[in-house]
């Protein structure tokens, strides 16, 4: 055999070889899952941008009642239970009276000292959205002088404009939440998606032109 021969038939033979490798390995590369979308912060299950009655019927069918005289072209104000307590629900609409933000209020029972109730409510809320939307970006609890952590005058400190206790997620879609304490010791939830700082910002514009 010819020594040309010879080395064509070689390389033939380690390309025989080599074919199936390959191909076997192109076939276990399986295409990546594609990314899932950003969370959206929506509560009781409203889609945002919905019509302000569809926005009240869906809470209506949850058990809450509208307010009466409350709502206007701006909102939709509600009443019910949340955690056992009553709550009040203020949906914020847009010019076409689309819903963008909702405010929870959820209320003291009317305790002497409402502060170690309304903080078990915080921190369950807080651990129900952790569960659904993983870590908040910001969590905030201080206190100014004389207040301090722990001293049994929670209450006090946030009556007096002292203490912020807030937890706060932000989701790449664009959506908010942030739970708080308020003076009045109450949980606040206020949930806001992209479109409502625009809206902010329109709004204070206008407000700006009437000077």
């Amino acid at each position: 055999m010819r020594p040309s021969r010879k080395v064509n038939l070689v390389v033939a033979a380690l390309l025989a070889a080599l074919a199936p490798v390959g191909i076997a390995g192109a076939a276990s590369k399986t295409p990546k899952a594609p990314k899932p979308p950003p969370p959206r912060y929506t509560f009781a299950g409203v889609s945002w941008l919905v019509p302000a009655d569809s926005a009240g019927a869906r809470l209506v069918e949850r058990g809450y009642r509208t307010v009466p005289g409350a709502s206007d072209s701006q909102q939709i104000v509600l009443r019910g239970k949340l955690f056992e307590h009553d709550a009040v629900v203020t949906g914020h609409l847009d010019e076409q009276r689309r819903l963008l933000r909702w405010v929870v209020l959820i209320g003291v029972r009317g305790e002497a000292f409402p502060y170690p109730d309304m903080r078990a409510v915080f921190d369950e809320v807080g651990r129900e959205s952790e569960a659904r939307y993983g870590p908040p970006r910001t969590v905030t609890e201080k206190y100014r002088f004389p207040y301090e952590r722990g001293d049994g005058r929670e209450d006090k400190a946030l009556r007096d404009g002292k203490a912020v206790i807030r937890r706060t997620w932000v989701s790449e879609s664009g959506d908010r939440l942030t739970i708080t304490m308020d003076a009045n010791v109450s949980v606040v939830l206020m949930y806001e998606c992209r479109e409502w700082e625009a809206l902010e910002k329109r709004r204070q514009a206008k407000r700006s032109s009437d000077l």
